[in-house]
């Protein structure tokens, strides 16, 4: 439902797993034509007993959402932890130290 309604065009699915944090989307319609996949490998990732999947729940599929949930231990329809600002603030580290990168390939 979240699919074929558009939901996740807008809202992503998101996984986290560890430090891993990864926002899913989906492409509809024409647009699904012509999309480039991302396929790469996802480095970090955490074990499969340490993820959970948030759902979105858009207006509409609230109910629907919360139900599919519900009982399952991975997966969530609330909202997932905050970004890379929140996580420095409560002590842990991003995966990714983005100015370090953005500093090794300008130079």
């Amino acid at each position: 439902m979240l699919i074929a309604g558009g939901h996740l065009d807008r809202h992503p699915l998101t996984l986290v797993a560890g430090l891993v944090r990864c926002e899913i989307t989906t492409v509809s319609g024409t647009a699904a034509l012509t999309a480039d996949e991302n396929l790469n490998p996802v480095p970090g990732a955490a074990g499969a007993a340490t993820y959970t999947i948030y759902l979105p729940a858009p207006g509409p599929l609230a109910a629907v959402v919360a139900n599919a949930v519900a009982g399952h231990p991975r997966l969530s329809d609330g909202q997932p932890a905050a970004s890379d600002e929140a996580r420095a603030a409560a002590g842990t580290s991003p995966l990714i130290d983005v100015g370090a990168v953005w500093k090794a390939v300008t130079g």
